[in-house]
């Protein structure tokens, strides 16, 4: 899915002007009795003013999910409209990021205003004002300015002054709605307007795992006892294959979390600091998920390393995996991507899998899984254990969405050793940035024991060195095609007919100076 960009849309009161004709340099300005045209000089670079004319293709489909060069609203009844969604790229490939990103800079309560006009009908257009922006890829840093010293497990630790609950604070899952989730106990020190990542972390055994994985980000709305509502509805299923049932915590329930994202506005870890999280549980944890603003400065670490599935029991215990824990055996049959074993005084084990396949003897047999672009999201799993002694865990996850990325030493996701190379697998790091600068520094999502690789994607606009220290090799895009995006409830436009699918528009902005 393309990136976007996404605006509230409010009613205007009047229009004093109505264009019939589309004339190269103006722009439109909004006045207390309605709306004027003036003129300013344009320019092909962007800026954080109006003025700037672009043309891009209208796509009538309403899901958000944009090609490049397209624009789409979220309705196809225009007065009933909530979003916008515009790539960051014009018809002609032109990456308009910069301008585009500059709409809701303005301290006005209105930002500005955004006119569609079509090409080949010029008598046709569509205006928006727009009070609030909808982009939250990067969060809205209202958890202010972070310095972290130490080790911290954001799980247990509040890091953002004034908090008594823990930034990253989590909880099990028992139901989802539409708009909305059912926690299994209140989920104290979430609020309004607070980011929450919801993803199944574990299915309910091996055959119901069609939707382990799926994650999403929502902003929420409000909270009323166990129930969360999110200000946008869900696209994905969290429960049995096929939809969103048996959700709890036994080991014949989809384990389903829901946890805070902490949204801080500029982060700096310290040289010898560090942040984690706590060890899968077998129904929750395993997670770190932070998003920064501003930018996010990495001179100690992120590390999630054997916080993923556990390793194999010594007595014979395959590795736990995505379907399910370990489970003792009398044959070389893995768990999944846990390592395989075979409970005898000889036994044999074998290492975790992920990305890759782990081995060790002749206990290669556990499987690959997921997805290199991280659309499913999951902890690496755990090496086999032997008659004497346990397997190695598998590494856990890490999710950052920052605008700027500087990574000086390591944000790391590894399995731990296992005896005789029955190490858990590598877990799962998904980056998504406007700007990356890695200085030399380290990304890994591997295990040190025979286990196999994990998985690591990360999206960026800008690369301002090299990934060369990223292992293993990371799947890469550009963020225009692999964000997520998240809708607020918003209000309604004012237009003077309807687009047609592929019809020529252009898109036009007048900054609220």
């Amino acid at each position: 899915m393309s990136k976007v960009s996404d605006y509230k849309i409010e009613k205007f009161v009047s229009l004093k002007d109505t264009p019939n004709e589309y004339i190269q340099g103006k722009y439109v300005t909004v006045e207390a009795n309605g709306i004027d045209y003036g003129d300013v000089e344009t320019s092909s670079s962007g800026s954080s003013g109006g003025g700037l004319n672009y043309n891009y293709y209208f796509d009538t489909a309403t899901d958000g999910n944009i090609a490049s060069g397209t624009v789409q609203l979220n309705s196809t009844n225009y007065p009933a409209v909530s979003t916008i969604d515009i790539s960051y790229y014009d018809k002609d490939g032109n990456d308009l990021s910069n301008w585009i990103n500059s709409w809701d800079d303005s301290d006005n309560s209105v930002k500005g205003t955004v006119t569609f006009q079509s090409v080949p009908h010029v008598n046709k257009y569509a205006m928006f004002k727009l009070s609030e922006t909808l982009d939250t890829t990067f969060g809205s840093g209202a958890d202010g300015d972070v310095t972290i010293s130490g080790t911290v497990n954001l799980n247990t630790t509040a890091v953002t002054p004034g908090r008594t609950y823990a930034d990253m604070i989590a909880y099990n899952v028992s139901s989802v709605g539409l708009a909305s989730c059912q926690t299994t106990e209140i989920p104290n020190g979430i609020e309004a307007n607070d980011a929450v990542l919801l993803i199944n972390i574990q299915g309910a055994g091996n055959s119901q795992i069609d939707n382990v994985g799926n994650y999403e980000v929502f902003i929420v709305d409000s909270i009323v006892s166990t129930t969360v509502s999110f200000k946008s509805n869900k696209t994905k299923l969290y429960g049995n294959n096929g939809g969103d049932t048996n959700l709890g915590t036994g080991s014949d329930k989809q384990k389903v979390m829901l946890m805070r994202i902490p949204q801080y506005d500029n982060m700096t870890i310290q040289s010898g600091a560090s942040i984690t999280a706590t060890t899968f549980d077998t129904a929750k944890y395993g997670i770190v998920c932070i998003m920064c603003k501003t930018k996010a400065t990495i001179i100690g670490e992120i590390n999630t390393d054997a916080l993923g599935f556990e390793g194999g029991s010594q007595g014979g215990h395959t590795g736990a995996s995505y379907g399910r824990g370990q489970i003792v055996t009398t044959s070389y049959n893995p768990n999944l991507g846990g390592g395989a074993t075979i409970y005898s005084p000889s036994s044999a084990a074998g290492a975790g899998s992920y990305g890759s396949r782990g081995s060790a003897g002749n206990l290669t047999q556990s499987y690959t899984y997921g997805n290199a672009e991280l659309s499913k999201v999951y902890l690496g799993s755990g090496g086999g254990g032997h008659y004497h002694d346990a397997g190695g865990d598998g590494g856990g996850a890490i999710m950052i969405f920052a605008k700027e990325l500087d990574v000086y030493n390591n944000i790391s996701s590894l399995g731990s050793a296992g005896p005789a190379g029955t190490g858990g697998s590598g877990g799962s790091v998904l980056v998504k940035t406007n700007k990356i600068t890695m200085n030399s520094g380290n990304i890994s999502s591997y295990s040190s024991s025979n286990g196999g690789t994990g998985r690591i994607a990360i999206y960026y606009n800008a690369l301002m060195d090299s990934l060369s220290n990223v292992n293993p090799t990371p799947y890469t895009d550009s963020l225009t095609s692999g964000a997520d995006k998240v809708d607020y409830n918003t209000d309604w436009l004012n237009n003077s007919g309807t687009f047609e699918d592929g019809e020529e528009i252009i898109v036009s902005y007048a900054y609220n100076y």
